[in-house]
């Protein structure tokens, strides 16, 4: 019996003794229906599908605007709970002064609710230019200066549930002056459970000039 190129569908020609089986099976029963075997293709087809848009949908996804949201001041940006098992924030700008990027989770201030560790280098000779850990109501990032050109990016974990969430990060500090050239490396951790549902920029020891945020979702 002929069939089709490349999947195999069988069926009959005009010279054929039983012109009718691949449609009722023929007079035994047993030869091939076409509608069963083009159903059978259909549904792998279909399962294929199904798999390649859950794979389409799981990785990060932007969670601001295309381009970032631009803020000049502190400013609350809301996260879609129990959506995301990590958040990853990209930040490049200025503040007002020397100082820090400061995170809050939740705009939560409970007192040392957040827990924070950071280290300052200087690029130029490797030295450590300040480092430190306490526990306040906010985490510590990346060391800038007045320049527009700062950077820093951190990841918070396990943001799909309640939970002590954890972050790390590292920025750029950008500066004339060579000794001023700083890499800071920055970690959190919560005191207590939360459901991210929302973060706050701000500064710590200076203010927020104008920065530009980048906020991704990882969907599991």
């Amino acid at each position: 019996m002929p069939s089709t190129t490349p999947y195999g569908f069988e069926f009959e020609s005009l010279t054929d003794g039983e012109p009718t089986r691949t449609l009722n099976g023929g007079s035994a029963g047993t030869d091939p229906i076409l509608a069963e075997q083009v159903n059978d293709e259909i549904q792998r087809v279909d399962s294929d599908l199904q798999e390649l848009q859950e794979a389409v949908s799981r990785g990060w996804e932007d969670i601001t605007p295309a381009g970032g949201q631009v803020i000049t001041d502190e400013t609350v940006i809301d996260i879609p709970p129990e959506t995301y098992d990590m958040i990853r924030v990209t930040i490049r700008g200025s503040l007002d002064g020397e100082g820090y990027v400061s995170l809050r989770i939740n705009n939560d201030s409970t007192p040392e609710l957040h827990r924070r560790a950071w280290t300052v280098w200087q690029i130029n000779d490797g030295s450590v230019a300040t480092s430190g850990a306490d526990d306040t109501t906010v985490w510590r990032m990346a060391r800038w200066s007045t320049a527009p050109n700062n950077i820093a990016w951190c990841t918070i974990y396990n943001t799909d549930v309640s939970s002590f969430l954890t972050m790390e990060g590292q920025g750029f500090r950008a500066a004339a002056g060579l000794a001023t050239r700083e890499r800071t490396e920055f970690y959190g951790a919560l005191s207590a459970t939360r459901l991210l549902s929302s973060l706050r920029f701000g500064g710590f020891l200076a203010n927020i000039d104008s920065v530009r945020v980048w906020i991704e979702g990882h969907r599991a």
